[in-house]
């Protein structure tokens, strides 16, 4: 009985060892794969098949850049990009972690969208750059890539201004503290990986397994004088904000700067939040002194912010190209799917606000004539006369028929290229010349009350800007229905319908 039990006791001493062994084979191994399991968890688009890979909304943005690659002996290949502004300052862009450089290609837009130079590359392995980015490779990468466009660019270190989001934030801290350069902008910063791991698990596995801290941006901040602006979400679940306030107490320059999100988390910040941030932004890469802000945001502001954001986009992803589109576009150079097109719905214009010049022959779309009706109704309380239309509807027929009488192509649409075609575009008072309007008083008066409010019944001036951006000579009376949404987004940003249709559909 002694020896069976001493047998049964060696046995289960036996298991033990053999757990004991796994364990210690298991956590050796865990060790000696330290370095790219650290790199996985931080980095974790290095274990994402790219060639399956679509960014979402790519098709969305025209983003225009000059394809950079770079091979040396060390680096199979670096691949990045540069949009030439021609300006002084380009701004060096450090994308975020979980996605290669085209995820982030609408964020970069707003960017070049400032009038700055824009450099950024793919980490590496990242889209089409080669290599682990591991941290002397990243780091390395960053050097190679930044002296590469100083090269081949022009581009002075002093006139630069670093930009970073997330994780990279720490890559480009680690990079940029012994460098002099213009200004820093962080995005969701954290403090170190270290205290990444520390967050997610309690504590920093990486110490357990030998592994050093790096990325420490509340150590490589203290080394860096240049302006310095911080945006980060209180409701960051990945980076926390208390890891963005370490690293803002130990930043040196004077000029330091925060905006903190309320009830944001970590993803999209540029994206969702711009129009509320620019300001801010373009105020602080313009040299303004700012105080210390803190932008909180209520419900009702974050709906309503939601809704602006959903409109823009809705406005940007508008139907240029169908002929029935209210957003179709058309001038000298593009024309109508179906040369002949007729619209559906053509109502005359002649009312009780409104007076047709050509005797109940002028046709709108329903749509546009709606909303023009409601537009002359306004106009007639403040000058109590009717709109005059000269002319609105024109069939491809009697648009060759005009250019048969050798109208020159800077005044007249060759047939199957003119806006009156479709319906929603409307000639007022006289179609004439620019100089004769602004000579006439009251068509001048006219002309103010339409540049202050025709956006809001959603009719917008299509040729104000010469022959070279619109196509046509600036015609004060000639205004086309697009939405109240498309008009008003128009005229607070000074751009015609030529420049939208060119800068995001071309």
């Amino acid at each position: 009985m002694k020896y069976i039990k001493l047998d049964g006791i060696q046995k289960k001493y036996k298991i033990c060892i053999y757990i004991l062994t796994f364990f210690i084979i298991l956590y050796f191994l865990v060790v000696i794969s330290a370095k790219y399991i650290e790199t996985a968890l931080s980095f974790p688009w290095v274990l994402v098949n790219t060639k399956e890979y679509t960014a979402p909304g790519i098709e969305m943005v025209n983003l225009e850049f000059e394809e950079i690659n770079i091979t040396t002996s060390m680096w199979d290949n670096i691949n990045g990009l540069f949009i030439d502004n021609q300006a002084e300052k380009t701004i060096y862009y450090f994308h975020g972690n979980g996605g290669e450089l085209k995820y982030f290609y609408s964020e970069i837009q707003y960017l070049a969208d400032l009038g700055y130079n824009v450099m950024s590359y793919d980490y590496p392995g990242y889209g089409k750059s080669t290599w682990t980015p591991y941290f002397e490779n990243v780091t390395a990468a960053s050097e190679e890539f930044f002296n590469h466009i100083q090269e081949v660019k022009w581009v002075k270190q002093e006139d630069v201004i670093i930009w970073w989001f997330s994780i990279w934030s720490g890559v480009s801290l680690q990079w940029a503290k012994n460098k002099d350069f213009d200004k820093i902008v962080l995005v969701a910063t954290f403090a170190s990986r270290y205290d990444i791991g520390k967050e997610n698990f309690g504590f920093s596995p990486q110490k357990f397994f030998f592994r050093p801290n790096s990325f420490i941006s509340t150590e490589n901040i203290s080394y860096i004088d240049e302006p310095v602006l911080m945006i980060h979400g209180n409701q960051d679940d990945i980076i926390s904000i208390d890891q963005w306030k370490r690293v803002f107490e130990n930043i040196i320059a004077d000029e330091k700067y925060f905006v903190e999100l309320d009830g944001w988390g970590h993803n999209d910040i540029i994206s969702e939040y711009w129009d509320i941030l620019e300001p801010q932004i373009k105020d602080f890469l313009w040299d303004e002194k700012l105080e210390d802000m803190k932008i909180i945001v209520n419900e009702d502001q974050k709906n309503a912010l939601r809704d602006f954001v959903l409109k823009n986009r809705k406005i940007k992803n508008s139907d240029m190209i169908t002929d029935d589109a209210i957003t179709k576009f058309v001038n000298n150079q593009v024309h109508f799917e179906t040369l002949s097109y007729i619209p559906e719905n053509l109502e005359t214009v002649s009312s009780q606000y409104v007076y047709d010049a050509k005797w109940w022959a002028s046709l709108l779309r329903d749509d546009a004539n709606l909303a023009l009706q409601q537009m002359a109704e306004a106009f007639f309380d403040e000058f109590w006369k009717k709109m005059t239309v000269v002319s609105a509807y024109r069939s491809y027929a009697y648009q060759a028929g005009i250019k048969a009488r050798w109208c020159p192509d800077n005044l007249c649409a060759k047939a199957g290229y003119s806006e009156h075609q479709s319906g929603l575009w409307v000639d007022f008072w006289s179609a004439s010349t620019q100089a004769i309007w602004l000579a006439d008083p009251t068509l001048s008066r006219y002309y103010d009350w339409l540049s202050d409010n025709a956006h809001l019944y959603g009719y917008h001036n299509t040729y104000q800007k010469w022959l070279n951006i619109d196509g046509y000579e600036i015609e004060p009376w000639h205004w086309r229905y697009l939405w109240v949404d498309m008009a008003t987004y128009l005229r607070d940003n000074n751009l015609t319908f030529a420049e939208f249709y060119n800068k995001y559909k071309k």
